[in-house]
């Protein structure tokens, strides 16, 4: 018998009497994807099991209210506050679920919503902070192990469940940072042992995604790398029985090993570009799909707004695309000493005073405080003034990727006589002593660390020093791991008397080489 109460109820509702489902409404059928003769005459247990959701337990809280996720019954997360009310009838109850505004995760996840289709990474999408598994692809549940590799036994599971092992792992490290810092944090050949499978190793991502500026979800990625790992394992172990087999030949030996090493590292800075360069192309692809959606339904006005967000991220991820190419491009010609220095003299003091007060409005956005300093107002020196700016706005780009708000950035200039230091610090996270000697390399990235605080491909201190190196100078670092950094550069004082000047500050577009040398970690 339906009670009375219900049929006033323009909510979706599930109605029970002695914890039996008696009737639902058809509302409650849209939003759950069953039909009545799936709910009607189960109980309550069974129907909370069927929505992943343990409706029985709800009679506990305090005001019988909760809100959070329910799954329909093709597994879609729904965002719902659900409450309960008595009926007219003893033991009966009444069940209403209304779902929170502009909640579902499909129109959240539109710029990867391709990723979940092509199913050649894994990827899922979490909640905070509970972190329930909201949707995942195939891929990634092929990570799980058999209990949970399949959607309806591991969607609307917390991570501990579908991640075996997952308590007291760096899996929860890794989650707990994201959780903390609220930045995206990456780990490189994460080894991962599966009862079936045995040992696979992946390159891990989770990124932080953000609604109405709070963190609503984290979006996990993992692409499995086991065949590069084991290659790579295979060639370390080749080269340790050649050298215990031809110590008479040491010298050629290292010398094979060097090479080697060459080729592993560049093949690791081939993956890192694919991998930078397919980001944004991604988003790129995903908005002009969607702007094609839109101009066939004529919705183009309605969407207006919108639009100009997009075509925002298409700027930006087009920025970003520029400085990968201009580095890669520059780097190339350094190396087959095609690339000249267009040598003018300038007084470097106001040249990167200018620069640091054309970045004070995005580091101010960003909660950072960035201050100039110098201990002369006037030196005249020979340099590249295009080059040189490329070289300041990379330090000070590399200090904003490792601080935190509230955090400090100083560049100071120290008049030296012979020569110019320029110095850029900040007491951000810092550099551990043993990564120190690689980060001038020029296929070497710091990617095996917990976390990155933002994107990049490892070459922008390679281009610094050889931009550096090519005006007679040199590029140093000190650092203490979670105090910070300080990057100087050492320019010599001379002059030329033929001037080859073809930047032009005045007409120079500062603004736009802000935003692409800056476009890594620019929101």
């Amino acid at each position: 018998m339906i009670n009375a109460y219900s049929e006033t109820i323009i909510e979706p509702y599930l109605y029970s009497c002695a914890n039996i489902v008696t009737d639902v409404n058809d509302k409650f059928l849209d939003l759950t994807e069953y039909v009545l003769s799936e709910l009607v005459g189960k109980s309550i247990k069974e129907v909370g099991s069927m929505l992943n959701f343990n409706l029985k337990s709800l009679e506990d809280k305090i005001n019988n209210n909760y809100s959070g996720y329910i799954f329909t019954k093709f597994l879609n997360a729904l965002e719902v506050d659900i409450s309960i009310s008595h009926g007219s009838e003893t033991n009966s109850k009444l069940y209403t679920f209304v779902e929170k505004p502009n909640s579902r995760l499909n129109d959240k996840l539109i710029f990867v919503e391709q990723m979940f289709v092509d199913n050649t990474s894994g990827v899922a999408v979490y909640s905070i902070p509970d972190l329930i598994l909201l949707k995942a692809n195939q891929k990634y549940l092929n990570f799980t192990y058999s209990n949970y590799n399949k959607q309806e036994n591991s969607i609307g599971k917390p991570i501990s469940e579908v991640i075996t092992g997952f308590i007291g792992t760096p899996a929860e490290v890794i989650c707990n940072s994201v959780l903390i810092s609220q930045k995206a944090s990456y780990i490189k050949e994460f080894e991962f042992d599966n009862i079936t499978k045995g040992k696979t190793y992946w390159d891990s991502t989770q990124t932080p995604i953000f609604d109405n500026g709070k963190m609503k979800y984290i979006f996990h990625t993992a692409v499995e790398v086991t065949q590069r790992v084991l290659k790579n394992q295979n060639i370390e172990n080749q080269n340790k029985i050649i050298n215990h087999q031809n110590d008479c030949h040491e010298h050629e030996i290292k010398s094979n090993i060097y090479m080697k090493e060459a080729l592993k590292s560049q093949g690791e800075f081939l993956v890192n570009i694919s991998h930078e360069l397919k980001t944004p192309l991604n988003i790129i692809f995903a908005t002009a799909q969607l702007f094609n959606v839109y101009c066939k339904s004529g919705s183009l006005d309605d969407n207006k707004d919108s639009i100009i967000k997009y075509i925002d991220s298409i700027k930006q991820n087009s920025y970003r695309l520029s400085k990968m190419i201009n580095n890669i491009v520059d780097l190339s010609k350094i190396e087959t000493g095609f690339l000249k220095l267009n040598l003018s003299n300038n007084n470097i003091v106001k040249f990167v005073e200018d620069i640091v007060m054309s970045v004070t409005n995005f580091t101010d956005s960003k909660g950072l405080n960035i201050i100039f300093d110098t201990n002369t107002e006037e030196k005249v020196i020979a340099c590249d003034q295009e080059k040189i700016e490329r070289v300041v706005l990379n330090l000070i780009s590399n200090a904003i990727k490792f601080s935190n708000a509230g955090n400090e950035i100083l560049v100071n200039i120290n008049d030296k006589d012979e020569f110019v230091e320029i110095s850029v610090s900040d007491n951000g996270i810092g550099i551990e002593k043993k990564n120190l000697d690689m980060i001038f390399d020029r296929f070497k990235q710091i990617d095996k660390s917990l976390s990155r605080n933002a994107e990049g491909t490892g070459i922008g201190l390679s281009l610094v020093k050889s931009i550096v190196k090519l005006h007679g100078g040199t590029i140093t670092v000190e650092s203490e791991y979670g105090k910070g950094s300080k990057f100087t550069v050492s320019l010599p004082s001379g002059k030329v008397s033929k001037e080859n000047k073809i930047y032009n500050s005045e007409l120079h577009a500062k603004d736009q080489s802000i935003r692409v040398e800056l476009s890594d970690v620019y929101s």
